[in-house]
């Protein structure tokens, strides 16, 4: 028989089983009823309650995070308030950016300070593209597209590689290098979906008409840091673009332009030429944006004299870094490749004198012992000295494995692992007109800048100008000496622009670079035109080769033709380098018949000491060399002209600089690791 129970609530004798029931139906809060309907109706309604508490509880649960979140990001939520007073659907700076990119497919022109996003903004816009190209199996179509990233420098673009890399790799996405540093096989190019390249090198590449067959393919094409325009490498910012948009034009096809660059005055003219529309694809943010607070402190130098006043300011530069030894990250900027080694020496031995090395080093520590280790394997003499005492210098003009290894050591010191506070100088270019933007990835940040003009650098808003003169002449005609009733009977100026190309035409078809029709205005290029565009070579260069290039030329004639290209006009023999010119002359198998005042000899000399692989000391002379695009237009113009002999001798030059030996040497001298007794 069933057990039976008495019922504590009724008194009522019920089984087991109803006892169960009821305790269960009890616990969870809802009453028993004698009649099994009445029960399970009664089921029924409590549940619907309990589901309704449950859903009050998620909601007040969200609400709270919510709350919490917004309590973390004060800063992103006083942001997201300004925007919205300038009616745009979003909650925070970030996603704005990530929404705009992410479905806008128009042109984008972004302007905003340092460490505030403009990478992922870049990002954004890759991912976008590859999102275009997905099968509707999940897989992706990666020969269908490229992407072009266009980075300041070398060392940019180096990061960039790493940094996409990373990112992309599930996306079975290949990012390479296009610099000067490593060039890509026309194979490697087809195998890449990302090239990260310097504004130089894709010019190179998008003149010449046999590379096509993959800048068709072109999709999106980044331009970081735009506000270069200003800068000497303008001009060929320029042409990207105009080629580009050329481009676009003949083949009705479609490539989307994204513009990144610091904030700036004239950001308006800038995204009008790059074909921005101002209300839907430009976006300005100004310094209140940052993310970083940055305070600046002004430091006035008012000594004459060179000497005295390096000194001075190697002195504030110490007190400074001194401030913060040991507790933060500095960098020091400077104006010159070479001062980067002077500031870093001199900052060093007032270091030892005072005896404060302690600060930035410990010798017991495991950080010294790394150092020491890693010093073996620099080939800067400046660097191997400055490195074992916790200083580093980092500039374009070292070699790319120094230059590797500063910035491991720069990267393991911000992810606070076993590095110590490393104390790094690099070289900063000043460019007039433009503020002095500095990044920052902590929670402050403290500039302070060595003045020895007064502050109308820092302080004046000049608009970037360059030659883009159409959108420049248009705001302001008076300045580029048109009179003021010009514009009232040409309204586009075309008269003015037609002028421009005449005299530019005119010089070309002077130098033989393209046939000019003047009646016409008809173009036609030549085949030394043609070689100067791919090898990017001025008119003056081509001149002086057609001037000087004879049927009797030997080795001693090439060096001295090479030596006088229009390319090395600005570069000046230095006393500082005079003695170790004098050194290197001794050394070089090729006579020099100049004297050492004049800068064709320092050309030369370089020339020969980069085939012979001689180490040089004077960082200003590594910086200067540059040779195998000048010799290999030499070989060309000799080459079309049929002059075979001399096309022979052109050729062995180009590869004894593209393989650094001479070429009576073995040819085992190509292949690294082997000893120099073999």
């Amino acid at each position: 028989m069933e057990e039976e129970k008495k019922d504590p609530e009724s008194g009522e004798i019920i089984s087991k089983k109803q006892s169960w029931k009821a305790e269960t139906s009890r616990a969870a809060g809802i009453k028993v009823h004698d009649d099994p309907k009445l029960l399970k109706q009664s089921i029924k309604k409590e549940k619907k309650k309990h589901k309704k508490n449950v859903e009050k509880w998620k909601d007040r649960i969200e609400s709270r995070g919510k709350i919490k979140a917004q309590k973390q990001h004060t800063r992103s939520e006083n942001v997201a308030e300004r925007i919205h007073q300038k009616k745009m659907r979003l909650v925070m700076l970030i996603s704005y950016n990530m929404w705009l990119c992410l479905y806008c497919n128009t042109f984008a022109f972004h302007f905003k300070t340092s460490g505030a996003g403009k990478k992922n903004v870049a990002m954004l816009t890759i991912l976008q593209q590859i999102a275009l190209n997905r099968n509707p199996d999940g897989s992706f179509n990666n020969g269908n597209y490229k992407i072009v990233y266009v980075a300041l420098m070398k060392a940019l673009v180096a990061e960039v590689v790493g940094n996409l890399s990373n990112r992309l790799q599930h996306y079975d996405v290949k990012v390479k290098e296009q610099s000067g540093d490593q060039s890509l096989t026309h194979r490697q190019i087809e195998e890449t979906q990302i090239i990260v390249t310097t504004p130089e090198k894709w010019d190179i590449i998008t003149r010449k008409s046999g590379d096509r067959t993959y800048t068709q393919l072109v999709k999106l094409l980044i331009i970081d840091e735009i506000h270069l325009l200003h800068d000497n490498r303008g001009p060929v910012l320029e042409s990207i673009v105009a080629r580009t948009v050329r481009q676009i034009e003949n083949t009705k096809g479609h490539i989307r332009l994204i513009g990144l660059s610091a904030t700036l005055p004239n950001y308006e003219d800038v995204a009008l030429f790059l074909r921005v529309d101002l209300e839907k694809g430009l976006f300005h943010f100004d310094n209140s944006y940052r993310p970083c607070p940055l305070a600046q402190q002004y430091i006035g130098i008012t000594v004459k004299k060179t000497l005295q006043r390096f000194q001075l300011m190697n002195d504030v530069c110490y007190e400074k870094v001194m401030v913060v030894a040991g507790k933060h990250q500095v960098l020091i900027f400077v104006h010159l490749r070479k001062e980067t080694a002077k500031t870093a020496l001199a900052i060093r031995d007032t270091v030892l004198a005072n005896d404060t090395l302690g600060r930035f080093l410990k010798e017991d520590s495991t950080s010294h012992e790394i150092l020491h280790s890693h010093t073996e394997l620099v080939k800067s003499n400046d660097l191997k000295d400055l490195l074992p005492y916790g200083f580093a210098i980092h500039h374009a003009g070292m070699a790319r494995v120094d230059r590797q290894l500063v910035e491991d050591f720069l990267v393991m010191d911000m992810c606070k692992c076993w590095f110590p506070q490393l104390l790094l100088l690099g070289c900063w270019v000043v460019q007039e007109g433009l503020n002095m933007i500095f990044m920052g990835k902590e929670l402050s940040s403290l500039a302070i800048v060595n003045c020895s003009t007064n502050l109308s650098l820092m302080n004046q808003q000049l608009p970037i100008e360059s030659q883009f003169l159409y959108v420049r002449m248009l705001r302001n005609s008076t300045l580029y000496g048109l009179a003021p009733d010009v514009l009232t009977r040409d309204i586009t100026l075309e008269e003015r622009r037609a002028d421009l190309i005449h005299s530019a035409a005119t010089i070309l078809d002077k130098n033989n670079l393209v046939k000019y029709d003047r009646k016409s205005g008809y173009f036609q290029v030549t085949d030394l035109g043609r070689i100067a565009s791919y090898y990017y070579i001025t008119h003056g260069t081509i001149s002086t080769y057609n001037e000087h290039l004879k049927l009797t030329m030997g080795d001693i004639e090439f060096c001295r033709l090479f030596s006088v290209s229009e390319e090395f006009k600005y570069v000046t023999v230095r006393q500082d380098e005079k003695m170790e010119l004098a050194k290197i002359l001794d050394c070089v198998p090729i006579p020099i018949k100049e004297s050492l005042e004049e800068p064709s000899t320092k050309i030369n000399v370089l020339l020969q000491a980069h085939i012979s692989q001689l180490k040089l000391e004077a960082l200003s002379l590594t910086s200067d060399m540059s040779a195998g695009r000048l010799m290999r237009a030499i070989f060309e113009i000799m080459l079309k002209r049929g002059w075979a002999q001399l096309a022979e001798k052109a050729l062995n030059l180009c590869k004894m600089v593209n393989k650094r030996m001479w070429s009576v040497q073995t040819p085992l001298r190509q292949f690294n690791g082997i000893q120099m007794k073999f």
